[in-house]
């Protein structure tokens, strides 16, 4: 049937498909509720895709569980008349394409995250676009399992770049409810038809002339419903359609859709019915599978035909039902005995070998009670899901194998490793639901007791509640310690990093009390590794004993004996010895080595701290487009999983970018969102994070009263890693605020910490430090310009690069003040072209400003550089430093062909042809 009405669904589906065809696809999202049309929109989409490839995949609920399956959908039916799917994965770099071809059933799967898993869809969609560009459409993607749908969301995402236009169809039925994995994106929600097209639709389907006012009433009683319109149609004779009958006082509309369509299914003979629930149960549309197993029950399956003359299945290529609907509505009111039967026969009929995940599921579909060896076979099926990185796969088959467990201690822990794997997909709200089926479960073994409160209490650490999330850490350390130290030192290691992120928020004494349990467990045997989570522990035991060469000496250590390959909590806190240390090379190593690791394994809600502490290191070298593309992605993280954890929407770092740059307003406008988010989950560090990028902008423009208020909470905030890094800021801010006593406590306190340490960026920030201290009490000038040579001596050793220009322009402004004055532009000089390379508007003002101050005339230039956009700007800079295209691409989280279209537009806009000239025109 044509489609009636819908211009404003059609011209948005066109717009896209004309931009796809000039390589700036993009994505839409047709969200609205059962019968609406959204299909049909579809429909009218692949119709009307002219030089488009179009691929397709559908959502089906029963498929929800079984991981990547949508993916598998939509790439296996990849054909652009281009490269074969297999030369397509051979341009992929090599852990894409390991990801990929384990999800294609190619080789073994090993574990990869999801992001991994959408930069090689991304970049394999990419590759097939150069041939065609590519029309992806994704119906009922509210069923898609969820990596297929965080998948899909990040390709979306990254869409605009290129040849692609991607239109997923999602069942919501209120144009406010959110779907998380698809929000941000363009997107429509699809009413009812209007009167008009309604009335055409009812005069078409009828077959004959019917009144406005007939068509009116179904109208108004459908709100144009398309599905609701056509099946009242149906149901009405021609006597009332035309006018010649009333009709009746009140059309059944409620759940009139899916009691029409069961009762054309209800229709049908007995023995047709029971094939057709048989062919519902099997998601995968296979009807040789479906005719075993209807054979299998003693049913004929040639009876397929009945149903697909009476329109409720279409048979081709697969089996298929023209609304979801009814495969739905046929499994929830089928008898229960009819549709365990139909899932045993599919089972059977099921290869063990070839497909054994969707056998165990039929099994326990089919199972009546409780059976321990399907419990078994649903077990291993997670495992399998978990080793291709299907975690909330794991997930559901964990939770379907505890419910057919037989003992119920048994149950209990697989309840709590369904938890553990929720939590790691990022379904926070499964994982709590999964843990309280553990707690029901009678059974009193310690260790399910204990696990049970880890669990619960990583999910509030998750959720951003670090101070609850500690105190159920805790409990959960003291009552693993009797038996499992190892495993206890873990768990107190989490706790204390809760307590780190509520920081002024901590209960008082909490950090002393959970040190102090720590220091009741054995320590490790001396043959044993090294352990990680014990030399964290130990140096924040000894830094709260005061003894701040003893905590630097275990930082040190762990920070070396850090396995490359490690992942987890044990990284994070090694990054914030690095930063208890003032190691900025550390700093740098481990944080691309918990983004690398955290990327590749999976762990979304890990994924937003990796980034973060990633932009950081960035942030301390003065790379803040990098910085800037790396807190994107948290933001895109927390629109897909709809969870903003501990370090919510906003990351701190944007708003240090923004101070940095001279945006006040857009610093502000952050921070005031950090700190609403802050306060709201009680996360005092990352209030302090905030309040310490505001008084950066401050300082630049010298500012330094209000500098000062910003950064008091430097020394009353105890085991705080933000606290440390805003010492010399303290420091600088009272000493030129008139306030010299708290500028020496700020320096004394740098100056113990640094000298235990012993790096050169340590080093050299507490030299400036006692620069700036010694020419604010009119010390002799030969120990003011001492301390200040050593301190740029000290940080030209270092990436610090922000901190290098900064000092130059202490120096610089110091020297003028002395009369000093070559000696002074020399320095000023230095700090202008640095501060003006890294984009820091407020700083470069002010270095600017000193320089004019010394009689030497500057005339503003506009470069070609300003013409660049942020992301052009991101991958210039990556490029000239010799980072390849496709670790770009994975570095940025876009397509190696969005690298390359880049790249050819900031040649043409720096007039450079190639890396080595555009190296020598990017600043350093």
């Amino acid at each position: 049937m044509e489609l009636l009405g819908r211009a404003r669904e059609r011209a948005a589906i066109d717009e896209l498909f004309a931009r796809a065809r000039d390589g700036r696809g993009g994505a839409l999202v047709l969200r609205g509720a059962a019968g609406v049309g959204r299909s049909a929109l579809l429909a009218y989409a692949a119709k009307s895709a002219a030089g488009l490839c179009v691929v397709r995949a559908d959502g089906v609920a029963s498929e929800a569980a079984l991981p990547y399956a949508g993916v598998q959908q939509l790439l296996l039916s990849l054909e652009t008349g281009g490269p074969s799917l297999e030369e397509l994965l051979d341009r992929l770099p090599g852990l894409q394409r390991e990801a990929l071809e384990g999800v294609l059933g190619l080789r073994e799967a090993a574990a990869h995250g999801r992001m991994l898993m959408g930069m090689a869809v991304l970049n394999l969609l990419a590759e097939a676009a150069e041939t065609r560009p590519i029309a992806l459409l994704v119906d009922d993607a509210q069923w898609l399992d969820e990596e297929s749908a965080t998948m899909l969301a990040f390709v979306a995402r990254r869409s605009r770049g290129e040849a692609l236009a991607v239109v997923l169809a999602v069942r919501l039925d209120r144009a406010d409810q959110p779907f998380a994995p698809f929000d941000g994106l363009d997107d429509l929600y699809v009413g009812g038809l209007d009167s008009t097209a309604a009335h055409a639709l009812v005069a078409t389907a009828a077959g004959v002339s019917v009144p406005e006012w007939v068509a009116g009433r179904l109208f108004t009683e459908t709100g144009g419903n398309p599905l609701a319109l056509l099946q009242l149609t149906d149901n009405l004779d021609s006597d009332r359609l035309t006018g010649r009958a009333s009709l009746p006082d009140a059309l059944p509309i409620g759940s009139y859709l899916e009691q029409s369509l069961l009762a054309a299914a209800r229709a049908l003979p007995p023995m047709s019915l029971d094939v057709l629930v048989v062919a519902a149960a099997d998601p995968t549309g296979d009807e040789p599978l479906v005719r075993r197993a209807a054979e299998a029950l003693g049913l004929d399956g040639d009876r397929l035909v009945d149903a697909e003359r009476a329109g409720l299945l279409r048979r081709g290529d697969k089996l298929g039902f023209p609304h979801q609907l009814l495969r739905s509505a046929l499994l929830a009111h089928v008898d229960a005995d009819v549709r365990r039967r139909a899932h045993r026969a599919l089972a059977e009929a099921t290869d063990p070998v070839v497909d054994p995940d969707r056998r165990a599921w039929h099994r326990a579909a089919g199972a009546p009670g409780e059976d321990e060896e399907i419990a078994g076979e649903l077990a291993a099926s997670a495992e399998r899901a978990q080793r291709r990185g299907g975690l909330s796969t794991a997930a559901a088959f964990l939770r379907r194998a505890a419910e057919m467990s037989v003992d119920p201690c048994r149950r209990a822990g697989r309840f709590l490793d369904a938890a553990q794997a929720a939590l790691a997909a990022g379904s926070l709200d499964t994982g709590d639901a999964l843990v309280e089926r553990a707690e029901r479960e009678p059974c009193t073994e310690a260790d399910i007791e204990a696990r049970a409160r880890l669990v619960r209490g990583v999910t509030l650490m998750m959720r951003g509640e670090g101070t609850d999330a500690a105190a159920v850490l805790a409990s959960a350390g003291d009552a693993l310690a009797p038996r499992h130290p190892r495993r206890a030192r873990w768990t107190y290691l989490i706790a204390l990093q809760a307590l780190l992120h509520a920081g002024r928020h901590a209960p008082t004494g909490a950090v002393q009390e959970l040190l102090g349990a720590f220091a009741l467990l054995p320590e490790p045997p001396a043959d044993s590794p090294p352990h990680v989570a014990h030399l964290i522990l130990k140096a924040y035991a000894a830094r709260e004993a005061g003894d701040d060469k003893a905590a630097a000496g275990f930082f040190r250590e762990a920070v070396t004996v850090l396995p490359a390959d490690k992942a987890g909590p044990e990284v994070e806190a090694a990054l914030y010895a690095a930063v208890e240390l003032w190691d900025d090379r550390a700093q740098d190593t481990l944080s691309a080595q918990h983004l690398r690791t955290t990327r590749t394994l999976g762990g979304l809600p890990v994924l937003p701290l990796a980034l973060t502490a990633r932009g950081q290191a960035e942030l301390l070298a003065g790379r803040l487009a990098e910085a800037e593309a790396l807190y994107d992605s948290v933001r895109e993280l927390s629109a897909i999983t709809g969870n903003p954890g501990i370090i919510g929407t906003v990351p701190p770092g944007e708003v240090t970018v923004a101070a940095l740059r001279g945006d006040a307003d857009q610093a502000a406008r952050l921070a005031a969102e950090v700190q609403r988010h802050a306060a709201a989950h009680r996360l005092g560090t990352l209030a302090d994070a905030v309040s310490h990028a505001l008084a950066l902008a401050d300082i630049g423009a010298g500012r330094y009263p209000q500098a000062l208020d910003h950064l008091r909470f430097a020394l009353d905030a105890s085991h705080s890693f933000v606290a440390t890094e805003a010492l010399p800021d303290l420091a600088e801010a009272a000493a030129r605020s008139g306030e010299p006593e708290l500028a020496a406590r700020a320096a004394h306190r740098l100056d113990s910490l640094t000298q235990a340490s012993g790096t050169s960026y340590g080093l050299g920030m507490a030299a400036k430090t006692r620069a700036v201290l010694s020419e604010a009490a009119d010390a002799p000038d030969t120990r003011t310009d001492e301390l200040y040579r050593t301190a740029i001596d000290r940080l030209r050793e270092t990436r610090a690069t922000i901190a290098l220009a900064r000092t130059h322009l202490l120096y610089g402004e110091w020297l003028r003040r002395q009369r000093r004055k070559q000696e002074s532009r020399a320095r000023l000089r230095a700090a202008l072209r640095l501060f003006d390379s890294l984009g820091m508007a407020v700083f470069a003002a002010r270095a600017r400003a000193e320089l004019e101050a010394t009689g030497e005339h500057l005339r503003r230039e506009h470069t070609a550089l300003e013409t660049l956009t942020s992301q052009e700007e991101r991958i210039a800079r990556l490029a000239a430093e010799g980072v390849s295209n496709p670790a770009i691409a994975e570095q940025l989280y876009v397509s190696r062909r969005t690298v390359e279209s880049h790249l050819t537009r900031v040649y043409a806009k720096l007039g450079v042809s190639s890396r080595t000239e555009l190296a020598r025109v990017m600043p350093h």
